[in-house]
C-alpha cells in the first residue's frame, strides 16, 4: 500500500519509479548446513515449492538475484511497475 501511495504521490507526477521488489528465494547459508530436524521441514517446503511452480530447481545464490533485481530495476517503467510489487523475475511469479 505505500508503494501504491508512493506511486500516486511522485510517480505519476514526477515520473519517479517507486516499486517494492522481492529478491527471490536466496540461499544465504554459505555453505553451513542446517541442523536435521530443520533440514526436515525445509524439504518438505521445496516439495511444496515444486508442485507450485515444477521448474522451482531451488534457492538461487545472492549474486544471481543481484542480477534479476537488476535486470527488473533497469526494465522497469513508471507506467508498467510504478506502486507494483513484484519478484526478481519482474512478474507475479516468486520461485
Amino acid at each position: 500500500m505505500l508503494m501504491a501511495k508512493y506511486h500516486a504521490t511522485l510517480g505519476e507526477s514526477e515520473g519517479i519509479l517507486c516499486l517494492s521488489l522481492s529478491p527471490g528465494l536466496v540461499d544465504t547459508s554459505e555453505g553451513k548446513q542446517p541442523p536435521p530436524e530443520l533440514m526436515e521441514k525445509i524439504g518438505r517446503m521445496v516439495g511444496k515449492f515444486a508442485k507450485y511452480a515444477p521448474d522451482f530447481k531451488g534457492p538461487i545464490t545472492p549474486d544471481e538475484s543481484a542480477r534479476l533485481c537488476a535486470g527488473v530495476i533497469e526494465e522497469a517503467t513508471v507506467e508498467e511497475l510504478g506502486g507494483g510489487f513484484v519478484s526478481h523475475l519482474g512478474t507475479k511469479r516468486w520461485l
